[in-house]
């Protein structure tokens, strides 16, 4: 991604983390098969999503955990 399309991209979203609305620390997140950029992630929600490997499974159940504490 270039630095025109990396600037156009951050308009489209907004500067802030797609997540969690975050103004810091932006990256552009990607798709680990298809290399196609899929948002714009703060470093914490990128991370999070890491951690969990991309599992919906995985966040569905921590959201259900949360839920009930």
């Amino acid at each position: 991604m270039g630095t025109v399309e990396y600037e156009e991209f951050f308009k489209k979203h907004n500067h802030s983390c797609d997540v969690c609305g975050a103004e810091d620390r932006l990256g552009v997140d990607h798709c680990h098969t298809s290399g196609a950029a899929r948002g714009l992630l703060c470093s914490r929600c990128n991370t999070a999503l890491g951690m969990v490997n991309d599992d919906i499974e995985v966040l569905e159940g921590l959201v259900g955990y949360l839920s009930y504490s």
